[in-house]
């Protein structure tokens, strides 16, 4: 043969590695795509409960707002029932100041035990004032310690609402900026995967023209081949009339008059055969400059 094939399969070879480079690529690029696409389902869980969270949050807030309301409108009632104790207390403490009023007495009764009952009667006027007003004075505690702690109480959850409202701000704003990135990351991911794709696409397109010019470039060699075989089976067949003349001549050298012509006629044969034979030598010899050329041609297509 005029040139050999191992430079169309190392070139194969190569353009199979970097395919199945590509395809390794191509699958590394795909298991990450899942990944964020899991790491993302999990974000967008995580901000749905987030914001289901607060949700709740803002509810139990409008509620506690109501509870405040409700709360200040009962310390205002109490307030008010503050201020009316407090007219009752000083309406006892001006009662207790004027003199004892006594059912008028008997002339009878005058006699004897007249200041002792006085005195009695004015007793348990002051200690009835005194009792009613210690109580009173007690309710009037007793209902300021109460709704003291209960406005304490009441701010105290409200304030703890509130920093509860702002970490879950915070936790959603953090989740929705993880979503982002990973979708941000994804997207990416998937432009490479896109373009990994395509240059699969072109790199099976390229190996499929290769594959087609090197079949072409086969056939092509095989007709070249047949075409050198047939000459070769010429130049053979001229080598052994070429013999053939030379044991005519040998064989007839006794009788040269008689052998002269067949010798010229020979001579004659032989020389055309000759430049028959150059002529099909100089063919071979431009056949096998052609294949060459394509064999430069098709290693030339693999190198670039």
């Amino acid at each position: 043969m005029c040139s050999t094939w191992s430079d169309d399969y190392i070139v194969l070879e190569k353009e199979n590695k970097v395919q199945k480079a590509t395809i390794s690529q191509q699958t590394v690029l795909r298991n990450d795509k899942q990944k964020h696409e899991s790491e993302a389902s999990k974000a967008s869980a995580t901000r749905q409960e987030k914001e289901s969270e607060l949700k709740q949050v803002k509810v139990k807030v409008g509620d506690l707002e109501k509870d405040y309301e409700l709360t200040r409108g009962e310390i205002k009632h109490h307030l008010q029932e503050k201020k009316i104790i407090k007219k009752e207390l000083e309406a006892l403490k001006t009662q207790s100041s004027l003199p004892a009023k006594t059912m008028p007495l008997s002339p009878k009764a005058e006699s004897g035990n007249v200041q002792l009952l006085k005195s009695q009667l004015n007793g348990i006027n002051d200690s009835a004032h005194r009792r009613k007003a210690t109580l009173l004075q007690k309710q009037l505690e007793d209902l300021k310690t109460k709704y003291e702690k209960e406005v304490e109480i009441a701010t105290e959850e409200a304030d703890n609402l509130k920093d509860a409202v702002y970490d879950l701000k915070v936790d959603l704003k953090a989740s929705e900026t993880a979503q982002k990135n990973s979708e941000d990351k994804y997207l990416a991911q998937v432009d490479a995967l896109q373009g990994a794709e395509d240059a699969q696409k072109t790199l099976a397109e390229r190996i499929s023209y290769l594959e087609e010019r090197v079949e072409s470039e086969q056939d092509a060699r095989k007709t070249q081949s047949q075409r050198a075989t047939q000459l070769e089976k010429r130049l053979q067949r001229n080598d052994e009339l070429l013999q053939a003349q030379d044991d005519l001549r040998k064989a007839t050298e006794s009788s040269a008059d008689k052998a002269r012509d067949t010798v010229e006629m020979l001579r004659g044969a032989a020389q055309a055969a000759k430049v028959e034979l150059d002529a099909q030598k100089q063919e071979c010899q431009k056949l096998r400059r052609k294949v060459d050329a394509a064999q430069n041609e098709v290693s030339k297509v693999y190198r670039d």
